[in-house]
C-alpha cells in the first residue's frame, strides 16, 4: 500500500523545567490544507485520525498512521465514535449503531469482528457500549439526559443475535459473520414472554450517576479506557471517574468524582495515556470577557482555559500539573497532542511534551 507524503517535523532542545502557566513547546505532527480533524487516537505506535473533507460534513474517514506519521490506511466512518484500546494493536470502535473489534497489521485496518446494533431510546433492553470479559456493558435511557449503565452475560447477548451482511462503514464487509444485536430477537426465537428486566444486571443506578453536577452542553462527553481487568469509564453527568473490577462480574471498586465550582461553565474531559497506564483530566475554565470582546455581538462564543491534573485512582488524588490555552484531544507516552482547525484552511495537529527533559528526535523528510 502506498504511503502518503508527510513532512515530519522535529527540533533538538535544551533541558527545561515548566512551571503552571508556561506556553509548552508546540511540534507540528501532521497537517492538511483540505482536511478538518476532529479526533487522534493513540494504538500501541500508531494513531488513528479522524477526519472530514472540507465542505463535506456528511463524510467522515479515519486515518492509520504509522509510527513516521505516514497515512498507511483508510476507513469510512460515521462520526460519533468512542474507542477503546485493547492493546497495541487491538482496539474496539463503537458508534451509533456500529460495534466492531479491530486488529492493525502491516496492511492496515481489519475488522475481526463486530455486529449491529438496533437499540430505542424506549427500549428496557441496555444500549451496548462494550464487551469486556464476555459481558455486555450498556446504558438504559430513562429520559431527561439520563441513563443507568448494566451488564449482560454472553449466553444471554448471543440470543439476541442474527446474521446480516452488506455492510460498508467500518470495514464491515471484511466480516464473514457479521450480526445484529436486536432486543427482539429472542423473544421471537422463544415464541414466550420474558421479562426483558431479568436480563440485565445493574452496576450503576439512577442515584447514582444522574446527578447532574454539570449541565448541558458538555465539554468533555463519556470516554473509556481498559487496562487488564480494570475498565474505567468516565461519566459526563456524574463528572466522575469509575473503577471496575470486570475479572468476573462488573464490580465497581472505586470512584473519583471530579470537583465543581460552578457547574453551568465548567466542564471536564478525562484522558488516558494507555502506553504509560497514567490517568488525566482536563477541566475546561470559562473566561471573563475583555473590554474588547464586550464591544462585539452578544453572540460571540466564550473564550475558555484548561487546567490539566494528573490523577491518582488508587489513592484518589489529584495534582494540577499545567494550565493550557487549547483543548487537549490526546495524552500519549507523556505527549499532549493539539488539533487546530480554521474553517476553509485545514487542519494541523501538535504535540507538547509533559516532561522537561523530551529528547527531540532528527528531523527528516520521507518522500515516496
Amino acid at each position: 500500500m502506498k504511503k502518503s507524503v508527510l513532512l515530519l517535523f522535529a527540533i533538538f532542545s535544551t533541558s527545561l523545567s515548566y512551571s503552571q502557566d508556561q506556553t509548552l513547546p508546540k511540534n507540528l505532527v501532521y497537517a492538511n490544507d483540505n482536511l478538518a480533524f476532529e479526533e487522534i487516537v493513540a494504538v500501541g505506535n500508531y494513531k488513528l485520525l479522524r477526519i472530514t473533507p472540507d465542505r463535506q460534513q456528511n463524510k467522515r474517514f479515519i486515518y492509520l498512521l504509522d509510527e513516521q506519521n505516514l497515512v498507511i490506511d483508510t476507513m469510512k466512518v460515521m462520526g460519533n465514535d468512542r474507542f477503546l484500546i485493547r492493546s497495541d494493536s487491538n482496539f474496539t470502535i463503537r458508534a451509533l449503531s456500529e460495534y466492531v473489534n479491530f486488529k492493525i497489521s502491516e496492511n492496515g485496518l481489519i475488522a475481526t469482528s463486530g455486529f449491529e446494533s438496533r437499540y430505542k431510546f424506549n427500549s428496557q433492553v441496555i444500549d451496548p457500549i462494550f464487551m469486556l470479559n464476555k459481558q455486555l456493558f450498556g446504558r438504559l435511557y430513562l429520559g431527561n439526559d439520563c441513563s443507568i449503565y448494566n451488564f449482560m452475560t454472553f449466553d444471554v447477548v448471543k440470543t439476541m443475535l442474527y446474521p446480516k451482511n452488506n455492510f460498508q462503514d467500518y470495514n464491515l464487509y471484511q466480516i464473514d459473520s457479521l450480526m445484529v444485536f436486536d432486543e427482539n430477537t429472542s423473544f421471537l426465537k422463544n415464541n414466550t414472554p420474558v421479562d426483558k428486566k431479568d436480563l440485565i444486571k445493574p452496576v450503576l443506578t439512577k442515584s447514582d450517576v444522574c446527578l447532574g453536577r454539570i449541565q448541558s452542553p458538555y465539554y468533555g462527553w463519556n470516554s473509556y479506557s481498559l487496562n487488564g481487568n480494570s475498565f474505567y469509564m468516565y461519566e459526563k453527568r456524574a463528572a466522575t471517574i469509575y473503577h471496575f473490577d470486570i475479572e468476573n462480574e462488573f464490580e465497581v471498586l472505586n470512584k473519583f468524582e471530579l470537583p465543581i465550582d460552578d457547574k453551568s461553565t465548567e466542564g471536564w474531559k478525562y484522558l488516558f495515556d494507555y502506553n504509560r497506564k497514567e490517568h488525566y483530566a482536563a477541566k475546561r475554565i470559562e473566561l471573563p470577557d475583555t473590554e474588547e470582546k464586550k464591544k462585539k455581538k452578544r453572540n460571540t462564543p466564550p473564550s475558555y482555559e484548561y487546567q490539566l491534573y494528573s490523577i491518582d485512582m488508587v489513592n484518589n488524588k489529584m495534582k494540577a500539573l499545567f494550565k493550557l490555552g487549547f483543548d487537549p484531544k490526546m495524552i500519549d507516552n507523556k505527549l499532549i497532542y493539539e488539533i487546530v482547525s480554521e474553517s476553509k484552511k485545514g487542519s494541523a495537529v501538535y504535540f507538547h511534551p509533559i516532561d522537561p527533559n523530551y529528547e527531540y528526535k532528527k528531523s527528516t523528510l520521507v518522500n515516496y
